[in-house]
């Protein structure tokens, strides 16, 4: 890696990856990456060694964080690692809502830093209802909402637990005190801008995928069933409704019991409970699993399947859609994480019969009929994967969108440079 004038840190996902690695290749940034890299190939990481005093980071670390930072206000004693503390960075990149509380404590440290927010996950979005000008007034909200849809009154598409969503309000406020840049990826920005006011720079940059996601040439499709690449988390994922959505499919058309019509992609939580299901409907000669699986072999799935199938409560929007259609498959989603992804145009992910299909959210029997259409009908999946092939390389060019991080970096790095000045 060369080295630059400027040191710079973020989190860990595989899209900011992508992004640092073309950061990279200008030869003008040196950047530190929180998080485990190896895999793709990026070896400047910070683990959690270099960052925790007990070397691990989970889930529960970070409730631990934001309890103690809530009620005690203090420096967390015996939770960092000193030395990370002493770097004095000019750029902080978080990806992750479990980074807000690490440099929220940096910051006290170095209140020159400057600091970028992508928020890949939309939690201001998702918590909109529960933001505003007073911390407390967010969390009666979040208890409201919370008994409204124990009661079954709400609808509303929940990316976090209570606790988590207690949590993601709190941290959201912790931002809205020192948060240079806020990145949203999508184009609906108008609440964000409100949260953060005129202090946080809000911005826009789209959804990218690596240029490895193409229609292989000379690749023969042998498998015209669905396919869901991803991790198999039920609360987030309900890959239980797509398996029994199968079930549905056998029973209306029983000539398919011995076809292979569901691909499961990935691991998870919730696997083993997964194969389970299978086995307990009688599917086994009808789904199959697949473990972890990724580059060459994972372009050569999408590309050997005749659509990507999703059945999420909610996307980010999804970036296994994008890849799907890079590689020339239509997309079967619902109408609740079928996000709107242009600026201008207000274009959604998938446009009904054009690039995908798109059923009703928690219909069954929707989800089965409309997966049966594009099962049986080998001539609009390649109409439709011509067109998703199209609309991916329009909507997701990796240059054109790292081009626009590379701009939000300068700025943020001439500011600093200005304070210094």
């Amino acid at each position: 890696m060369d080295s630059g004038s400027y040191n710079t840190f973020g989190g860990s996902v595989k899209g900011i990856a992508l992004m640092y690695d073309y950061l990279n290749g200008l030869g003008i940034y040196e950047i530190d990456l929180l998080g485990d890299f190896s895999k793709m190939g990026l070896r400047n990481s910070i683990g959690a060694k270099g960052v925790f005093a007990e070397g691990r980071h989970s889930p529960m670390d970070y409730y631990r964080m934001i309890a103690r930072r809530f009620f005690f206000k203090s420096r967390l004693i015996n939770t960092y690692n000193p030395d990370f503390f002493r770097i004095d960075y000019d750029l902080i990149i978080l990806n992750s809502r479990m980074d807000v509380p690490i440099i929220d404590e940096y910051k006290k440290m170095h209140p020159d830093t400057r600091t970028i927010y992508i928020d890949r996950a939309n939690i201001v979005p998702n918590n909109a209802y529960a933001l505003g000008r007073s911390l407390w007034l967010g969390f009666i909200r979040v208890l409201l909402e919370s008994i409204s849809r124990a009661l079954g009154r709400s609808r509303r598409a929940s990316s976090t637990s209570f606790l988590g969503s207690l949590g993601t309000v709190y941290i959201c406020h912790l931002m809205q005190r020192w948060l240079d840049t806020y990145i949203s990826i999508l184009p609906e920005m108008g609440h964000a801008a409100r949260f953060f006011k005129k202090k946080t720079r809000v911005t826009y940059i789209g959804l990218a995928i690596g240029t490895e996601y193409a229609r292989l040439k000379g690749f023969t499709k042998r498998y015209m069933g669905g396919v869901y690449i991803g991790r198999l988390d039920e609360r987030q994922k309900r890959i239980s409704f797509m398996i029994r959505g199968v079930r549905e499919i056998i029973d209306a058309h029983p000539e398919l019991s011995g076809s292979e019509l569901l691909r499961i992609v990935g691991d998870g939580p919730d696997s083993e409970n997964y194969k389970k299901l299978v086995r307990a409907l009688g599917l086994g000669r009808n789904i199959r699993f697949f473990g972890p699986v990724m580059g060459r072999e994972l372009v050569e799935i999408y590309n050997d399947s005749g659509f990507y199938v999703s059945a999420s409560e909610w996307e980010s929007p999804g970036r296994a859609f994008a890849e799907a259609m890079a590689c020339g498959i239509p997309v079967l989603l619902n109408d609740r994480n079928n996000a709107v992804i242009s600026e201008d145009r207000k274009e959604r992910m998938v446009k009904d019969g054009e690039n995908g299909v798109v059923y009703r959210y928690d219909d069954a029997a929707d989800f089965a009929k409309k997966f049966y259409a594009m099962y049986s009908d080998d001539g609009a999946l390649e109409r439709m994967g011509r067109r998703a092939e199209e609309f991916a390389k329009r909507n997701f060019s990796l240059d054109r969108q790292n081009s626009r991080y590379a701009e939000e970096i300068k700025r943020a790095l001439g500011e600093r440079t200005a304070q210094k000045e």
